[in-house]
Formats: structure tokens, C-alpha cells, sequence
């Protein structure tokens, strides 16, 4: 029997949106986020982790010395930190509701200090967060907000804004992200001046063709009969690494061309992404007594805890994985970096210890998430 493997997200572009990579454009993709997020600016870099390192690279400039720590949330992408860690600050974590995937906003207002440069909000796995709650909190604190979006992605309008919003917003569109471009990430400001101030030099790269193969590659591997592959491969696929010494430059103009036809594709993406996590929801509704609560319509990956975790990589080709493998209070190359006696976090912990996803992608069929469910139901302990 040949090989088969469902990737845990969405890797692979259309050949419409490839192929946009290769030809000349009128539109340019700042331009086209722009009009899908309702801003009037937004900056382009090589990945989300870089502008998130360059924005606190520019706002600890603006701020007084005293200021040398960030508060995120303590289960998230280990990007997050090493951005933190690479622009010279310590991180602090906050606890999150492990039912919800909310951030506590009583222990997010308590770690908020005088050496608090700023705090990051997510949204995991694209489940909205209560990012006015947080940016709330940070104005009183005189502190900067920024929204993690790496993982929601959907058109907006001002009516859809939180209130009050978030000073910044990151978005990528790396694999396995709403638009998976294989690359990039964009910046957003209420403050859009402050955009060009320290991202004056990450202007679009000329190589067209610079890993003009890769995209091909990826979209090839990805099917289920050669996804495992992929995952074989230097790629960094299927693995969450901590690394402060990553690249920081400029988006390929080869990717802003695929994301302008890609971006077309996105509300297509996002819906099949709800009808999907629907019939996981409605397959273990009642089966569970404990778990994230419903998800929304853009879920990357369908989420629930499980008391045996570790036997997750027997669901391997059907795409089921762990998400973070550590909280960040337990990530041991952290430490050192972490503000002391600020990093306790057992909802985080928790998360991290009971969290499989399930694939929600084009590629997973109603008739394959039906069986999904119940393999998956039949493997795990539910709480």
C-alpha cells in the first residue's frame, strides 16, 4: 500500500495563485490587504517574526530605559518569544482560560508593570480573542498592544474592529496559515506613520525567482500520497522550533505576486475550514466534558484536550498532531530569558499537556472527517 498523510493545515496554493508568483502584476499585494483588512497601510516583511522583532526593536527606542519587557501569552508560537529575545528583551508570560483559549485578563493586568514595553494577544488557532480587553488594560497601563493575527484572517471593516483596538496587528502567511503562501507577513497600525519609520529599508525584494522552486515543491509533496515526504524534508514542516537567530528581510517578490490572485481564494478557504470544524464539533458534542470552546469559522486546526496525548503520531496520516509541545514557562531555552517569579501559567501548562488538533484544510473531505472524528474518538481518552 502506498504511503498516506493529511498535512495538520493548509500548505498547498492553487495553481491559479502559483502561477500569479511568475507573471507581472498590476496589483501590488500591500495594496489588495489593504482593501481586504479596511486600512490605509500596511508593511510587507520576509515573515511575521521579522516585523514583530522589528517593532519592538522601535518601540523599546521610543521608550525609556526602564522599559525591557514584553507580556505574551503563555502557550503561543515560539516565534513570539524569539522575536522578543532578539530585539534584547525579557519576556513575560500571562495565563490563559484553557477552556477558551482566552487570555486571563486578571493575570495579564497583574504582570503589567513598569518595565512592561508591551502585550502581545492572539488568536490560536484562528479562535478570536479578547483583544479589547487587553488593549484596554495596556492603556491604563500607559503599555503598547499589538494583536497576533498570524492565525485569523478574514475581511474587515471598521465595524468588526475590537474597541479599543490593538496598536498594532501582525498577520502571516507562512505555511499552514489562512493564506499560505509558503512565506511573508504583514503589519498593520492604527498609528500608520509609525509604520515607515522603522520599516523604511524592507522594501519588495527584485528576485523573482529567488526558492523559485520551492513553491512548486510544496504544492507537489502535498498531496496525501507524498505529504510524509515533506515533512522529511529541511522545511521545518511538522516541527516548532525556538530559534532568536532567524533572517530578517524583505518579502519576495515572487510571494507578493502569489498572494494577490491567493487572496481571491480566501473566503473559499475559511468557509470549507467552518464546515469542517462543524462536523467535528457535532461528532463529539456530548462525548466531552471539557474543551475549547466552539470554535469559529476560520479554525486552522479543530482543537480538544485529550488525556493521552501521546498518541497522537498514531493518527499521523490522518493529519492529527499536537500543536506547541511545550507552554513557554516549560520551554527550557527560555529560561534565562523570562522575567523571574512572572512566568507561572497552569492554564497555559494544561494546554499544552491535553491539546490535539484535527485538519480542517481543503484537502480533508466531509466523508474524511467523519472518519477523522472517529478514529480520533476511538484512540484518544476525552476528557
Amino acid at each position: 500500500m502506498m504511503p498516506y498523510a493529511l498535512p495538520p493545515a493548509e500548505t498547498r496554493l492553487s495553481a491559479h495563485a502559483l502561477a500569479g508568483g511568475y507573471l507581472e502584476s498590476s496589483s501590488d499585494f500591500a495594496e489588495t490587504l489593504n482593501r481586504l483588512l479596511g486600512v490605509n497601510n500596511c508593511v510587507l516583511a520576509n515573515s511575521a517574526r521579522t516585523l514583530l522583532y522589528l517593532l519592538f526593536c522601535f518601540l523599546k527606542s521610543r521608550a525609556g530605559t526602564e522599559k525591557t519587557e514584553v507580556l505574551i501569552p503563555g502557550y503561543t508560537c515560539y516565534t513570539v518569544p524569539a522575536a522578543a529575545v532578539k530585539a534584547g528583551l525579557k519576556v513575560c508570560l500571562y495565563d490563559m482560560d484553557p477552556y477558551t483559549f482566552q487570555p486571563d485578563a486578571d493575570d495579564a493586568a497583574k504582570k503589567m508593570g513598569p518595565a512592561t514595553l508591551a502585550v502581545v494577544g492572539q488568536h490560536l488557532l484562528g479562535i478570536r480573542s479578547d483583544m479589547a480587553g487587553l488593549a484596554k488594560a495596556a492603556r491604563q497601563n500607559n503599555i503598547y498592544c499589538i494583536e497576533d493575527s498570524a492565525q485569523l484572517l478574514k475581511a474587515q471593516g471598521p465595524e468588526t474592529q475590537p474597541q479599543p483596538g490593538p496598536d498594532f496587528t501582525l498577520y502571516s502567511f507562512g505555511r499552514g496559515k489562512p493564506l499560505p503562501l509558503g512565506a511573508g507577513g504583514a503589519l498593520t497600525s492604527a498609528r500608520s506613520k509609525d509604520l515607515t519609520k522603522f520599516t523604511g529599508s524592507l522594501k519588495a525584494d527584485s528576485r523573482t525567482m529567488r526558492d523559485g522552486f520551492l513553491p512548486f515543491a510544496v504544492r507537489f509533496f502535498s498531496h496525501p500520497r507524498l505529504y510524509w515526504l515533506l515533512e522529511k524534508l529541511p522545511l521545518g514542516l511538522g516541527s516548532t522550533i525556538y530559534d532568536p537567530d532567524f533572517a530578517v528581510g524583505p518579502m519576495p517578490r515572487l510571494y507578493r505576486r502569489m498572494g494577490v490572485r491567493a487572496v481571491k481564494e480566501l473566503e473559499n478557504l475559511n468557509n470549507h475550514r467552518q464546515a469542517i470544524s462543524r462536523i467535528y464539533r457535532d461528532f463529539f458534542a456530548g462525548k466531552t466534558s471539557s474543551g475549547p470552546a466552539e470554535p469559529v469559522s476560520t479554525c486552522l486546526r479543530y482543537p480538544f484536550f485529550v488525556r493521552n496525548q501521546k498518541a497522537a503520531p498514531r493518527l499521523f496520516n490522518l493529519g492529527v498532531r499536537q500543536l506547541y509541545p511545550l507552554a513557554l514557562c516549560d520551554l527550557p531555552e527560555l529560561q534565562k530569558n523570562t522575567a523571574p517569579h512572572r512566568a507561572d501559567t497552569p492554564g497555559a501548562r494544561k494546554i499544552a499537556e491535553k491539546l490535539v488538533t484535527l485538519p480542517t484544510h481543503l484537502a480533508v473531505s466531509r466523508n474524511q472527517a467523519l472518519e477523522i472524528a472517529d478514529r480520533a474518538g476511538k484512540t484518544f481518552t476525552l476528557n
